[in-house]
């Protein structure tokens, strides 16, 4: 790939090169901000601005996207990006030698790549992994690479380790991380439960508006959703359901299949600004995720709960320990249509359900509040002082569970 011609990549002194690895493009991002174009999920501008604060004179911050085309720029906000395909010929090696090429002081990895960690902490770099996965039900080949990854992060040169939330990070924990390093993290929320009012149980209970936010997949589960919807109306329930996500052609045909066009809306991408009306204008919000899914908490539970729009979700894994059944969310076996159609009914039609669950939203939101943001974590991280690193690890796993 070509770089910026004639830039340094040494900087003198006591000043930092911070670099982040991530798949998502930071510079379609923050042309898009410039442009005055609102972000495309939950948090972008928030974690945009965070990064590019920074930037100074004593720090050099550069993004490294892994799933984009070749390019290397300077931002309008002082950030470096560097995009590349890694899935081109020679992309890991390439990705590899670019980061040997910064020699970071300090590397931050936002996926769980083992290959990666370790590469940062034999060029010397301080490694911060900080994910938003969840490890559950590896197969067998799945476990062998897990454990090369435990030993990786176990290893004490990697003072903390931090995943999405506390399930995740309990997941991470059960494959056999420390606990005492491991610190979950979310992100500082722009809608919250307080700036909404309850909603009422709909006047027509024959009738239902759901709608689907998220990664069109059958791990996601939105075709199960989809078989669902002649066993809802099935129970004397008019449903309708509006997706919005990426638009495929394998979603067309079952739709067409099930003789559905008249009951569902595909919108393709929203903004994170329509995706909160939406939410409002609907009945309910479904996410029927399948365990194969590796959720961390996806954004749209917190969406649900910020708009108070009811939650209809399957058992994931990552859910059931944060949701309750009748009381944060009617739940259904995951990828079980007719459990979907099940708990939709219950949803409707048991007396007091619908604005009982409507109503509970700020106390489950804040039970989901964890000690830390994600930028907060960073922030003491750079720090690295003594007091910093103890500071973060009184948000750990380990110590979450002894209070």
């Amino acid at each position: 790939m070509m770089l910026l011609a004639n830039r340094e990549y040494s900087i003198t002194g006591d000043s930092m090169r911070i670099v982040f690895v991530q798949a998502g493009d930071f510079k379609e991002a923050v042309e898009r901000f410039d442009a005055g174009n609102d972000e495309t999920y939950s948090n972008q501008r928030s974690s945009v601005e965070r990064v590019a604060e920074l930037v100074s004179e004593h720090a050099q911050v550069i993004v490294i996207c892994t799933r984009t085309a070749s390019y290397d720029t300077i931002l309008s906000n002082g950030v470096r990006a560097i995009g590349l395909d890694e899935h081109a010929p020679n992309g890991n090696q390439t990705l590899a030698d670019l980061i040997k090429l910064l020699n970071p002081t300090h590397l931050i990895i936002r996926a769980p790549r083992t290959e990666l960690i370790k590469l940062g902490v034999s060029i010397g770099s301080k490694v911060l992994p900080i994910f938003a996965d969840s490890f559950n039900q590896p197969s067998i080949r799945e476990r062998f690479r897990l454990r090369r990854l435990v030993r990786t992060l176990n290893d004490p040169r990697i003072e903390i380790v931090s995943n999405h939330n506390l399930n995740a990070s309990r997941s991470l924990c059960s494959i056999g991380v420390n606990p005492s390093k491991v610190i979950p993290y979310d992100y500082a929320r722009a809608y919250t439960p307080d700036q909404f009012a309850p909603k009422k149980t709909p006047q027509t209970p024959s009738q239902i508006r759901i709608i689907y936010v998220g990664v069109v997949s059958h791990a996601k589960g939105i075709f199960d959703v989809l078989d669902a919807l002649p066993l809802i109306n099935n129970k004397g329930i008019k449903a309708t359901l509006t997706i919005v996500g990426d638009h495929q052609q394998t979603l067309d045909q079952r739709i067409d299949s099930l003789g559905l066009n008249n009951n569902v809306q595909l919108l393709g991408r929203q903004t994170n600004a329509q995706v909160i009306a939406l939410m409002r204008e609907h009945d309910a919000v479904i996410v029927p995720s399948r365990p194969t899914y590796p959720e961390g908490l996806p954004h749209t539970i917190f969406e649900a709960l910020a708009t108070r729009t009811p939650l209809i979700a399957s058992d994931h894994p990552m859910f059931t320990p944060v949701l309750e059944d009748e009381q944060s969310c009617v739940m259904f076996k995951a990828g079980d249509p007719a459990s979907i159609a099940d708990a939709t009914h219950r949803l409707l039609n048991t007396p007091g359900l619908y604005k009982s669950i409507s109503s509970n939203t700020p106390t489950v939101w804040k039970k989901l509040m964890m000690p830390f943001a994600w930028h907060d974590i960073i922030n003491l991280w750079l720090a690295g002082s003594s007091s910093d690193i103890e500071k973060l690890h009184t948000g750990s796993i380990q110590s979450l569970t002894t209070k």
